[in-house]
């Protein structure tokens, strides 16, 4: 028998799904992120490394919904990602979201975001 694994199922807010946005980009930022975080791990050997999981892209093949509305609808794109185990402290968002006192992250993901889409992919 299999083992099973955990997953986190991520999408765009119901008003982005037709709006143009590419889920597909925002997965290849992660891998391309995930590159960075190797090389960085083979070259400075931390003793706690950078972990980036393998997101998989998909498309909804039916509607879901809960409580008679819409959670994901037929046609959707969404990643799936294995669930990390643990408690977490979030600093930051894709939607704009800082703890407060922490700017910095912001700063460099945006720059790597803009990396990314222009000098990577």
């Amino acid at each position: 028998m299999g083992s099973k694994e955990a997953y986190v199922l991520k999408s765009f807010k119901p008003q982005f799904f037709n709006a143009n946005w590419d889920i597909g980009m925002f997965v290849k930022i992660h891998l391309k992120a995930r590159e960075l975080a190797d090389q960085f791990n083979m070259e400075v050997q931390l003793n706690h490394p950078i972990i980036f999981k393998q997101p998989i892209l998909h498309s909804m093949r039916s509607a879901f919904q809960k409580n008679g509305k819409d959670v994901f609808v037929k046609g959707e794109k969404v990643a799936l990602e294995p669930f990390i185990y643990g408690r977490y402290e979030k600093f930051t968002s894709n939607s704009g979201y800082i703890l407060d006192g922490y700017t910095a992250p912001l700063l460099h993901s945006l720059h790597i975001a803009q990396d990314a889409r222009t000098d990577y992919l």
